[in-house]
């Protein structure tokens, strides 16, 4: 499945500022609202969450981890950057048991209306966003408000070329649930990569990964030496590792493939040109 259901809170008003004991107060209604929705065995795997007008604070995080929420879809200036993020509001708290926030990295349908643009501009503008993205290798997250979703409205008439763009790029884009990414995001974090050797024929590289491990897909990128020099093979130091597959980029790089599932331990393998 590609959808998720997650907490919006009880009432479309924000959060940031509040007292703990308002907050709590509103987030257990919340967690209670959603429980008479869903029943409470579905309600166990509702773990996402998305303040209403983008409006949290410390206070929220820290509430919203007590009840069992593990990522949510913060605000753009959450971050300079467009990709995940460990919340920084327990810093006491491990990675494994961290919220995973997830900044809004796209414009939405409030700011295309505020801007007053025509269908042209704002379908030149959600394209050119989408580009960016997919050069950068980054994280998107496009909101659109059901209000806004009419029949003839403009976020109707964007959003379903846009759907068709990600559809054409299903072999180089990962569309997935905030959960999915969230995870994959945590995974990343169990991993320490090291590079040894110092010239071309003794190259390599080390990989750490602590536990309980990661799963299978977990990929490298590779630099050639030089265009003519392509990746030959990726060998394991030792016997019964697993041994990844060999995928090439461009004249510049190639991928390194773990099909297999990385459980915690020291890795380290041998880089041919």
């Amino acid at each position: 499945g590609k959808h998720e259901i997650a907490y919006h809170a009880e009432v479309h008003v924000g959060f940031r500022g509040k007292s703990r004991e308002e907050q709590e107060s509103r987030l257990l209604a919340m967690v209670d609202d959603m429980k008479g929705i869903v029943g409470s065995r579905a309600l166990k795997r509702i773990s996402g969450f998305r303040a209403p007008t983008e409006s949290w604070d410390a206070t929220t995080e820290q509430l919203l981890r007590k009840y069992g929420v593990r990522h949510h879809v913060a605000d753009p200036s959450s971050s300079d950057a467009r990709v995940p993020f460990f919340s920084k509001s327990e810093p006491e708290v491990a990675a494994d048991d961290a919220i995973v926030v997830l900044p809004r990295t796209q414009m939405d349908d409030l700011n295309f209306l505020a801007l007053k643009l025509n269908t042209d501009a704002a379908s030149a503008l959600i394209a050119r966003d989408f580009d960016y993205l997919h050069e950068a290798g980054a994280l998107g997250v496009l909101s659109v408000h059901s209000q806004n979703y009419g029949e003839g409205g403009l976020m109707t008439v964007l959003t379903l070329p846009y759907l068709k763009r990600l559809q054409e790029h299903r072999h180089d884009v990962w569309s997935a649930t905030g959960q999915d990414i969230a995870a994959w995001w945590r995974s990343r974090e169990r991993v320490r990569v090291k590079e040894v050797g110092r010239g071309v024929a003794d190259k390599g590289f080390q990989i750490d990964v602590r536990s309980p491990g990661v799963s299978k897909g977990m990929t490298l990128m590779v630099t050639h030496p030089s265009a003519t020099q392509p990746l030959k093979a990726v060998l394991s130091k030792k016997s019964g590792d697993p041994k990844p597959q060999i995928q090439r980029v461009d004249e510049q790089r190639s991928t390194v493939i773990f099909t297999e599932e990385l459980r915690p331990g020291l890795y380290e393998y041998a880089l041919h040109f």
